[in-house]
């Protein structure tokens, strides 16, 4: 059992790593990653529990299948969105006095 215990771990990160390998210049994830996979618990003849991915074939006297629900966050990716959200309501802030600015001038040039 013992080879197996990185065998999530691994999947996990070659799943991100294939992920973002095949998305086109231009494009990025948005911050995170949601899995959802289903694992087996097995309890070997010493009594040791480990957890594996579901539906691969190794031997145990004691398995079971449950799932797995979670999210992985790209601290990066959500950063970098984040910050480009900024300078969006900042541009957007600006172009709204601007516009209140061209207004008051459109209105005192009427009187």
């Amino acid at each position: 059992m013992k080879k197996h215990k990185d065998e999530i771990s691994e999947f996990i990160t070659k799943s991100i790593d294939q992920i973002k390998k095949g998305l086109q210049d231009g494009y990025s994830v948005e911050g995170k990653f949601n899995f959802d996979i289903s694992v087996t618990t097995q309890k070997d003849n010493t009594g040791n529990i480990g957890l594996q991915l579901a539906g691969l074939k190794h031997q145990s006297s004691i398995n079971q299948t449950h799932r797995i629900q979670f999210s992985i966050i790209d601290e990066k990716s959500l950063e970098k969105n984040i910050l480009q959200a900024r300078i969006l309501l900042k541009d957007f802030a600006q172009d709204i006095i601007e516009l209140e600015r061209l207004e008051k001038k459109k209105l005192r040039s009427k009187k």
